[in-house]
């Protein structure tokens, strides 16, 4: 019974750490260009446009934030 709850809560742990090294990866620049880029195609899908040009118009502002953060010095 114990190494059941004990496995249990091992698999929890792996969770959390999984979870961590997602949201480390979010607040890298490329990961923040990826998450802006989403964000903001659902935004152009919710405010009418069709699918094609809210992923063209998204892609691009994502592009575009990377290109900015990603920029030499």
């Amino acid at each position: 019974m114990y190494l059941t709850i004990l496995s249990g809560f091992l698999q929890l742990l792996k969770g959390v750490e999984l979870m961590g090294e997602f949201f480390d990866c979010l607040s890298s620049p490329i990961g923040l260009s990826i998450l802006l880029a989403g964000l903001s195609y659902q935004m152009l899908l919710d405010g009418g446009c069709d699918p094609t040009t809210a992923a063209i118009l998204g892609s691009s502002i994502g592009l575009t934030l990377s290109a900015v953060t990603q920029k030499p010095q």
